[in-house]
C-alpha cells in the first residue's frame, strides 16, 4: 500500500512541474546581449502620449536575448517600458523577473496566440504574433499606461494619457483591453521578465506556461487514485 501511495504522489509532482514556457536563451534571469531586429517601426503604429511624452511609433518588438554564443533560440518578442530612452540595436542587458499581476492580466487576455507557449522551437511560432499594426500598438500603449499610471486603467485620465494624436481605433483597442483585465483567469500562468540598461529602453517580454495534454491525464489519474486510497483508509 505504500509503495503504491509512493508512486501515485511521484506522478501527481510530475504532473504539477510539466508545465512548459517560451524559451528565451534558457537561461533567463541573466546578463547578456540584446540584440533588437526591428528598431525600423516594422508593423508599428503611431500613437501621442504625455507623462512621459513622446509622439512616435509603437509596437511590438522583436529579437535575440543571448548570455553567451548567438543562439536562434534565444528568439523573443518583447515591449518598451522605458519612453525617455531610445532604443538600440544591440546591447548588454540584465533580465531579472518582474512581478506585475495587471502586466500579466493584459498578456492573458490580449497576447496573440498564446497557447503556441514558445517563441521559437524549430522555427518562429506565432506566439504574439499580432494580426495589425495598430492590435500591436495598442497593446504598447496598455503597457505604457500600466507601468507610467498603475492602478488607473485609463488612457484619459490620470497622468499618463493617450491624446487625440493617437489614432481612435488603436486607444480604443488599447482602452477596452485595460477595462476587461480583471476577466483573466490565466494570468498566473505568466512570467514577466524585466530587461534593463542603464543608458537605453528598459523592456518587457513574457512566457506562458501550457500543460500538456498527456500530463493532465497523468494528473487527473493520479488525482483519481490518491482519492481511492483515501476512501480505502476510512
Amino acid at each position: 500500500m505504500k509503495k503504491l501511495q509512493t508512486i501515485v504522489m511521484a506522478a501527481a509532482l510530475g504532473f504539477a512541474a510539466s508545465a512548459f514556457g517560451a524559451e528565451i536563451a534558457g537561461s533567463v534571469p541573466g546578463t547578456g546581449t540584446l540584440e533588437n531586429r526591428n528598431t525600423s517601426g516594422s508593423g508599428f503604429s503611431s500613437v501621442n502620449v504625455t507623462a512621459p511624452t513622446y509622439n512616435g511609433r509603437a509596437g511590438e518588438f522583436h529579437g535575440y536575448f543571448y548570455p553567451d554564443a548567438y543562439s536562434a533560440d534565444s528568439f523573443f518578442r518583447f515591449f518598451c517600458i522605458e519612453i525617455a530612452q531610445y532604443a538600440t540595436s544591440t546591447a548588454t542587458y540584465t533580465a531579472s523577473i518582474w512581478n506585475n499581476s495587471d502586466l500579466q492580466k493584459l498578456f492573458d487576455i490580449a497576447f496573440p496566440n498564446k497557447s503556441s507557449g514558445d517563441f521559437y522551437n524549430g522555427g518562429n511560432t506565432n506566439f504574439g504574433v499580432f494580426g495589425s499594426s495598430t492590435a500591436s500598438a495598442a497593446f504598447q500603449l496598455a503597457v505604457w499606461e500600466i507601468v507610467f499610471d498603475a492602478g488607473n486603467r485609463n488612457l484619459s485620465a490620470g497622468s499618463f494619457q493617450a491624446t487625440a494624436g493617437s489614432p481612435m481605433a488603436t486607444t480604443t483597442m488599447a482602452q477596452g483591453w485595460l477595462n476587461s483585465l480583471n476577466t483573466s483567469t490565466g494570468w498566473a500562468n505568466w512570467t514577466l521578465y524585466r530587461f534593463s540598461n542603464d543608458k537605453y529602453q528598459d523592456y518587457v517580454s513574457a512566457t506562458y506556461k501550457v500543460p500538456e495534454p498527456g500530463s493532465l491525464a497523468l494528473g487527473a489519474l493520479a488525482l483519481a487514485a490518491l482519492a481511492g486510497l483515501k476512501r480505502r483508509r476510512k
